[in-house]
């Protein structure tokens, strides 16, 4: 009695403890909303991205930009923001916020980073015509231009820019076009937080407090659009965790529905839902604890870890519901068909693991994790209590079974015509495979954003062009800006007759170029972040596809030796191999008439798909090995578990192909696609192609 009371208390104590660490992972749990997070962290233009991104966090976190005006004008629109900044400005939250009517105020240092670029001879012209006596020079120049009546495009030119600046560095005349300065902006509202808001709980309330004053002031949602990296943070990790428990919800309750109306039954579904909910929560405490935060990638982990690892529960209730026993051969064939799929989908996503991408690689991570506890839990623990508590049901004991004879006609013609047609649409995909991948950025980046819409109406107010420099131009520039004369502009522009206050961008600018001929890397950190995107953008996509065929070779060589061994038969192995390739045949030509090319994220999970795609093969192999050609036991035994697997998984993936992420909907469009040809190829194609295997004995 003591004894069972002991273990009791234990039981109980682990389980709280396994709570509370649950309860404490899901609470402090980071969502990574920053694009940036996708991309290794070790490439050059990563670390330049990042290095800009802390840069610019310096000095703002939030910009708001006009992109309605409803027929104000700019001073209007300039009045009531800065009625907003004012009420933001008592937050505690906001360190400063400010009205700007002109960008290169919003980032001086970007504007000066765009000059440091120019060849040394193009940039000792600028020097010179930064000088105290050009500039009078130029001043004298615009007020001559003003006089009479001028064209209102001039007026706003030179207003915007008096010393023209901005012409050296926009555009690059060409023929029929003139070398023009951007138009006049709407005012910006920059906030600048206490904190840097780069994360959900730091990000979101910022971004909330901004949204509420504008709208306590007049403005209409939308008309005003938030951006920088804490609005991007906010919304992506908003979406994220949003999308994470709507996926999750709804491959729950579609597999519920799916194992009720095949098994219509309330109380082993609850039993099936607690283990896999343990493996869900297994692998968010390996994220806490790990990682810290869940990336972009990881959004449809739990959607996809419940359709997987819901297979190994559904096809052991399958075997004892329907009269199997622990006992006897059947089960070992099961659990030993159990444990090969176990290990092919681990090794596929043990490729993931080695993947460059960083979300793919905790995806991987995660996705094992759940899976080596759920299916540890359904052929131990799980397959006990359904033996002890769950009767035979509908279909007759599974102890009784039919002579051997081939499978019915009509499925072996049906699998001639899948088997033939898969390996001729092979053949069309190699002769055509730029229609097979698409690794262009409309396939990464997240579509409609409100951060999204703010930059690019502030990207219409930058140089049109950023100027790549070097060390050696920027050692000469720095010597050359070094040697100039600096003067105060504001005499300057009050001596020639214009506003001091104009002066101010040009003063912004002058003073980063100071600070940079001293040594300050603060320019070349923001030219070489200006031009990191599109680095990236030439080099990731040849690293993605060597690091995959890397990974992939050596996930599919050990996968092909676990089928070797376990099938105990190449001539078995070589007849899976053809099912399965015309199930890529067809997997393929799935993916041209949906429009889903393989992007970089589902060209990463190529190793997965091979390892899942064998699992139905697996069964039926191992099944006829024992059983011999007894196709009417195979349907009675495994027709109903896998095609309930097949669906299951196909939820688990396909939930996520309804994300607002292109990648992730690209991921579950390509992995539920491969999952119903892989499940087609073992039901159609094997038995097709094990016809005329002799009878077992014989």
């Amino acid at each position: 009695m003591r004894s069972r009371t002991a273990n009791f208390v234990l039981q109980g104590t682990l389980l709280a403890a396994g709570l509370g660490l649950t309860v404490w992972a899901l609470l402090t749990l980071r969502w990574q909303g920053d694009l940036v997070d996708l991309f290794p962290a070790d490439l050059p233009a990563v670390r330049d991205l990042r290095a800009l991104q802390a840069r610019g966090s310096e000095d703002f976190s939030l910009l708001g930009v006009v992109v309605e005006t409803h027929g104000e004008d700019s001073q209007q629109l300039a009045a009531r923001l800065t009625q907003v900044a004012d009420e933001l400005a008592r937050s505690p939250l906001v360190a400063k916020a400010e009205v700007l009517t002109d960008p290169s105020r919003l980032a001086p240092e970007g504007w000066a980073s765009v000059f440091i670029g120019l060849p040394p001879e193009k940039f000792a012209q600028f020097a010179n015509a930064t000088s105290e006596a050009e500039v009078h020079a130029h001043l004298q120049a615009a007020r001559e231009a003003l006089s009479g009546w001028p064209d209102p495009a001039v007026w706003g030119r030179i207003h915007y820019d008096p010393l023209g600046l901005a012409d050296w560095v926009v555009t690059t005349p060409t023929a029929g076009t003139t070398n023009a300065s951007p138009a006049p902006p709407n005012p910006v509202l920059r906030v600048a937080s206490k904190i840097r808001a780069n994360t959900l709980a730091t990000a979101a309330p910022l971004v909330d407090l901004v949204h509420a004053a504008l709208i306590a002031h007049g403005f209409t949602p939308g008309s005003v659009a938030l951006t920088g990296e804490a609005a991007y943070v906010a919304e992506i990790a908003r979406q994220m965790r949003r999308e994470m428990i709507g996926m999750t919800v709804s491959s729950g309750i579609l597999i519920a529905l799916v194992f009720l109306v095949a098994y219509r039954s309330w109380f082993p579904l609850v039993a099936l839902l607690v283990l896999q909910a343990a493996g869900l929560l297994a692998g968010l405490l390996v994220a806490r604890l790990v990682w810290g935060s869940i990336n972009l990638l990881c959004v449809a982990f739990a959607s996809i870890a419940l359709g997987l690892c819901s297979d190994y529960g559904a096809v052991v209730y399958h075997h004892f519901a329907k009269g199997g026993r622990k006992a006897g051969d059947g089960w070992r064939t099961l659990r030993r068909s159990l444990i090969f799929c176990v290990l092919t989908t681990a090794v596929g996503l043990g490729g993931l693991s080695a993947s460059a991408l960083p979300g793919l690689r905790q995806f991987a991570v995660l996705i094992n994790v759940c899976l080596i506890v759920v299916a540890a839990l359904a052929i131990g623990p799980w397959a006990s209590w359904v033996e002890k508590h769950i009767g035979p049901r509908s279909i007759p004991s599974m102890e009784k079974a039919e002579p051997e004879q081939p499978a019915p006609t009509w499925l072996r013609r049906c699998g001639w015509v899948f088997l033939i047609g898969g390996w001729l649409l092979l053949g069309w995909a190699g002769l055509h495979v730029e229609n097979i991948y698409d690794f262009s950025w409309s396939r990464m980046s997240p579509p409609g954003l409100e951060a999204q819409r703010g930059q690019d109406v502030l990207s219409a107010y930058m140089p049109a062009k950023f100027i790549s420099g070097d060390e050696s131009a920027w050692a000469a520039n720095r010597q050359i800006w070094a040697s100039r004369k600096p003067f105060e502009l504001g005499p300057v522009f009050t001596a020639e007759g214009f506003q001091p206050n104009l002066a101010e961008p040009y003063q912004g600018l002058f003073h980063s170029l100071d600070n940079w001929s001293h040594g300050d890397p603060a320019l070349e950190i923001w030219s070489r972040g200006s031009t990191a995107f599109a680095r990236l953008q030439a080099t990731l996509p040849a690293l993605i596809k060597s690091n995959i065929l890397a990974t992939s070779a050596w996930a599919m060589v050990i996968i092909l030796a676990l089928l070797a061994w376990g099938l105990g038969s190449i001539t078995h192995l070589c007849r899976t191999l053809l099912a399965m390739a015309a199930g890529v045949g067809w997997w393929l030509a799935g993916l041209v008439v949906v429009h889903e090319p393989l992007s970089l994220a589902a060209f990463a999970s190529l190793p997965i798909l091979f390892g899942l795609g064998e699992d139905f093969c697996i069964f039926i192999m191992l099944f006829i090995r024992q059983e011999g050609q007894r196709w009417g036991t195979a349907r009675q035994r495994l027709g109903q578990p896998l095609a309930l697997v097949a669906i299951i998984t196909i939820i688990g993936f396909g939930t996520s192909a309804f994300s607002a992420q292109p990648a992730l909907r690209n991921f579950g469009v390509v992995l539920a696609l491969g999952i119903l040809s892989s499940f087609l190829a073992a039901a159609l194609g094997l038995p097709a192609l094990l016809a005329k295997l002799k009878p077992k004995g014989k």
